[in-house]
């Protein structure tokens, strides 16, 4: 009898010198799915130039982007410091009245009283 271990041995005798044998249609079928992944494929492929054309632009867009808005942080920074010094400017103003004010009040008390109409 022969054991199980002789027939696997042959089996595998038999599948290393398998051969695969295509029936009629089989290669025109192959071929035929060939082409259309091939299809497919360059499908992708325009589609993904596209794509990248577009993220090209975008990136060229971006960038544009960020030019303007460094272009816009340096005229916001110049106008914070203008405004600190019109800040200044108006501290000093004030400071200036409240000296005008005190000096007008004591031109005031230094002033005859108002002759009285008779």
């Amino acid at each position: 009898m022969v054991t199980i271990a002789e027939r696997i041995g042959a089996l595998e005798l038999r599948v290393n010198g398998l051969e695969t044998w295509a029936g009629p249609g089989q290669a025109s079928v192959l071929a035929a799915g060939l082409q259309a992944v091939r299809s497919d494929l360059a499908i992708l492929r325009r589609i993904q130039e596209s794509m990248l054309r577009t993220q090209q632009g975008m990136l060229g867009d971006l960038a544009s982007l960020r030019s303007t808005q460094e272009g816009m942080l340096g005229t916001q920074q110049g106008m914070l410091a203008d405004l600190a010094s019109l800040r200044s400017t108006q501290q000093g103003i004030l400071a200036d009245m409240r000296d005008m004010k005190e000096t007008l009040r004591e031109v005031l008390r230094r002033l005859p009283p108002p002759a009285l109409a008779s």
